[in-house]
């Protein structure tokens, strides 16, 4: 098929963007240039206010640099039989992919 991503695309995309099939199956470069983008400006509000990474947020919600987003973060559930609730009851967040943990690394680095 014409303009769509090849499965070497996709699996590059997944190690670079995260497990977020929306962008990892985008055809157009336009909006994962905008995802990278858009993270990177999260990533540098949180070196300049490590506090955000230690606020309970919601990162479902469109971020404008002010707090981390689905670009930078995932929610985990810690799945757990005899918690109440399963443990769905539970805030757990982690980065979404090891490029975010680098491209942290490296933001700090430069601002140093």
């Amino acid at each position: 098929m014409i303009n769509c991503p090849s499965d070497a695309e996709i699996h590059e995309r997944v190690i670079n963007f995260g497990p977020f099939i929306r962008t990892a199956l985008r055809w157009s470069s336009i909006p994962m240039k905008r995802f990278v983008k858009d993270r990177q400006t999260e990533i540098e509000g949180l070196v300049k206010d490590p506090i955000r990474l230690r606020s309970r947020i919601q990162i479902m919600e469109p971020s404008s640099g002010k707090c981390l987003s689905h670009r930078s973060v995932r929610f985990v559930v810690p799945r757990n039989s005899t918690a109440p609730f399963l443990g769905y009851t539970d805030e757990d967040y982690e980065f979404s992919c090891d490029v975010v943990l680098r491209l942290i690394q490296v933001t700090i680095a430069f601002k140093s």
